[in-house]
């Protein structure tokens, strides 16, 4: 088992880094929804995770290693990694829960720019929040950065989930918008 293990830990690693990742792109956050709180909430599990794989797996890694200290050297590139595509599972574990009524971020409009490159253009503004003072940055649809204004009040509504942390899904982010900004 531990031969099959070490045999496929690219691919599982790859799988755990492509759901953290898909996570990160389909959940938006403000203030960098969660990271602070997957850190401290996962930096010990991954830890012993990590490092005592290695520790007790030792003997089958370096059959494996020309270098006795390669695994070790992998592990401390892996462990920070993981901490963050946790951020992503943290996010989805986060929306299993939603507060009925969405908290609205609202404030005017510092910036507006447009991402283009090999990805799909993303059309996004940032704001002030009146409350926080925090900046926040959000996408839009096409339609929508169109009819926003530099300078102009913006609102912007976010569930909170079952971590408390602010989130909304980007492929339905209107939806709420507009129903926790109305009046």
């Amino acid at each position: 088992m531990t031969r099959f293990t070490i045999r496929l830990g690219g691919l599982l690693i790859f799988a755990f880094a492509l759901g953290g990742v898909f996570f990160l792109t389909t959940i938006d956050s403000v203030f960098h929804g969660g990271f602070a709180k997957s850190a401290k909430i996962f930096w010990l599990p991954f830890g012993v995770a990590i490092f005592g794989f290695v520790y007790f797996k030792r003997k089958a890694l370096a059959e494996l290693s020309p270098n006795p200290w390669r695994p070790w050297v992998m592990a401390a590139i892996y462990y920070p990694l993981s901490l963050w595509f946790g951020w992503g599972y943290l996010m989805a574990i986060n929306t299993l829960s939603v507060d009925a009524l969405p908290t609205a971020y609202s404030g005017p409009v510092t910036a507006k720019y447009v991402v283009t490159g090999r990805r799909p253009t993303t059309y996004n503004i940032r704001f002030l929040d009146g409350p926080s003072g925090e900046s926040i940055e959000v996408r839009l649809l096409p339609e929508a950065y169109s009819k926003v204004e530099v300078g102009a009040t913006y609102c912007a509504a976010f569930h909170r989930g079952l971590l408390g942390i602010p989130f909304r899904q980007r492929a339905t982010s209107s939806s709420a918008s507009g129903a926790g900004c109305a009046g």
